[in-house]
Order: C-alpha cells, then sequence, then structure tokens
C-alpha cells in the first residue's frame, strides 16, 4: 500500500498492511486517531462492508474509516485469521487486556513463542468489563485492531471469562467469544461446611431430582487417582451434595442454554469459580465432574 495515496498526516502501521484476495488492508495513525485504509480494485465490492469515505485512484477505490465497531466487525469478516477460534487441547495463555490498549505489547510479546503457545487476546470477566464501563463487543473490537496493528496470522481464541448468568453467554456469544468460562460460584453452599448431618438431610432434600443420594450412583464408590483414594461414603458425599449441588445444577444450564443458542458457531466450556470462602477438597472436584 502507498502512504502517498492517502493524506500527508497519515502514518501506517507497517506490520499492519497486508493484501489478501486483491485487496489491500492497513492501519494508519494521525495526530488525533487511528484509521483503517482499503485499496482495492474499483469493480470488487469489498468495500462495501466498511464505512468511511472513499476516494478513486485510477483504477482502485481507496477508502479511509474510523476505528469503528461497524469496521471491526467487517474486518473479521474479511481477514479470517482475526476471527477467534475454538483452541482445543493446544497450549494457550489467556492476555487478559483490561483496558482494551495493551494487546499490541502482548502480540510482540506472544512472536517470542510463536508456535508454542495459542494466545488468547480478547479476555475479560463481566464483572470486570463493568468495573471498567466495557462491554463484550468492546473487549473483542479492542483486541480485533490490537491484532490487526501488530499483523499477527496465527490462530487466536477469545475467552468470556466468569459467566454467571445465560445474559452473560447470550452477550458474549454476539461478540464472537469461543471460551466460556462459567462461574458458579454464587450458588455454592459454603455454609454446610459446618452443618449437623441432620441438617446436611434436610439440604439435600431440597436437590434437584438427579442429584438425590441414592440416584447419583456414586454412593459407596472408590477412585483411585494415582496415590489419592476417593471413598465415597454416606457423610462425605452428603457434604459434597449440599455444598457444590446447586452450583454443578447452575453449570447444566448455562451449558444446555448455549448449546441452544450457539448453534453453528464452534466454542468451548471451563468452569471456574472467582472466589471461594473455603478451600476445595478433592473429593468435591470428584464430586462434581461425576455428577
Amino acid at each position: 500500500m502507498n502512504p502517498q495515496l492517502t493524506s500527508t498526516n497519515l502514518r501506517f502501521y507497517s506490520t499492519s498492511i497486508v493484501n489478501y484476495q486483491g485487496v489491500e488492508y492497513g492501519l494508519a495513525s494521525s495526530p488525533l486517531a487511528a484509521h483503517l485504509v482499503v485499496l482495492a480494485p474499483r469493480l470488487t465490492n469489498a468495500l462495501e462492508a466498511f464505512e468511511g469515505d472513499s476516494s478513486e485512484f485510477n483504477d482502485k477505490t481507496l477508502l479511509v474509516g474510523p476505528q469503528s465497531a461497524h469496521n471491526a466487525s467487517a474486518l473479521r469478516a474479511q481477514l479470517p485469521w482475526l476471527q477467534p477460534k475454538a483452541l482445543g487441547l493446544n497450549t494457550s495463555f489467556g492476555m487478559g487486556d483490561r483496558l482494551g490498549i495493551a494487546t499490541p505489547g502482548h502480540v510482540r510479546a506472544v512472536r517470542e513463542v510463536q508456535g508454542r503457545i495459542s494466545p488468547i487476546f480478547a479476555q475479560q470477566s463481566i464483572r470486570e468489563m463493568t468495573r471498567t464501563g466495557r462491554t463484550p463487543q468492546h473487549v473483542m473490537d479492542d483486541a480485533t485492531w490490537g491484532v490487526f496493528e501488530e499483523g499477527w496470522r496465527g490462530d487466536i481464541g477469545a475467552d468470556a471469562d466468569h459467566l454467571k448468568t445465560t445474559d452473560d453467554i447470550d452477550q458474549c456469544l454476539a461478540a464472537g467469544f469461543t471460551l466460556f468460562t462459567i462461574d458458579p460460584g454464587g450458588y455454592v453452599d459454603n455454609v454446610s461446611q459446618s452443618d449437623s448431618l441432620n441438617r446436611l438431610y434436610e439440604k439435600a432434600e431440597r436437590l434437584p431430582a438427579h442429584m438425590q443420594l441414592k440416584q447419583t450412583g456414586l454412593l459407596g464408590k472408590i477412585f483411585n487417582f494415582e496415590e489419592i483414594q476417593i471413598v465415597m461414603d454416606e457423610p462425605t458425599l452428603l457434604k459434597a451434595m449440599v455444598k457444590y449441588g446447586n452450583a454443578t445444577a447452575h453449570v447444566v444450564t448455562m451449558v444446555e442454554h448455549l448449546q441452544r443458542v450457539a448453534k453453528l458457531h464452534s466454542f468451548e466450556i471451563e468452569i471456574s469459580m472467582k472466589l471461594s470462602e473455603k478451600a476445595t477438597t478433592v473429593f468435591s472436584v470428584t464430586f462434581s465432574l461425576l455428577s
């Protein structure tokens, strides 16, 4: 892309310039803002998806547009490597750009280990978004612009972190996130740690039917994990059921909702409690995984 085709007060980020399917894309800065610049053959419809000012140069059309949500979405549609993917079992690392300005630096850091780590540039919890006045779409778009600026071409993920409601899922899915971290911490019964056996039985009766003591199919089971043996005796199983039963049921509700609304959108699931008043035992983790 020839910078002379644009106004002389624009300076290109050289790493951003790319030619894809006959269309050139780049990011340029001016004293006041950064701009998307697209240069395409005049007869192509590649520019129709973007917003901005167009000019004709010989047999080509030049578009200079804002770093807007609209243009970020159009750019992801045109350049497939900007679209987050489900990373599977690849070694990955969440960057957590909390303010939306650190992604270019994160890209430069990840280049030092390129091929060994799949980066997750868009990563933020709903709680953090609320505190910083951002939305899932803000997080996704800021990461897109940062990745585009630095010319990253490798696979990327996007982690919608610590989601607690189905509305959280809907917002993050619409923004294009691929990893959904569900946080059921609000459904954990921490008081059960000190409940009497009779009180645990009372609480257990209010759990969903499939989590009743004899319905779990876990009572009396023994599991061996390397040097650790887990014995599902009645008092221990009962305490785990009461403490994490509703949390497990909430996770199921969230995952089933995501499966319904995601349709053809690929996704991955992670379960993580941000804060817990009491330590989570190996027994409790085993119960939650098997429930």
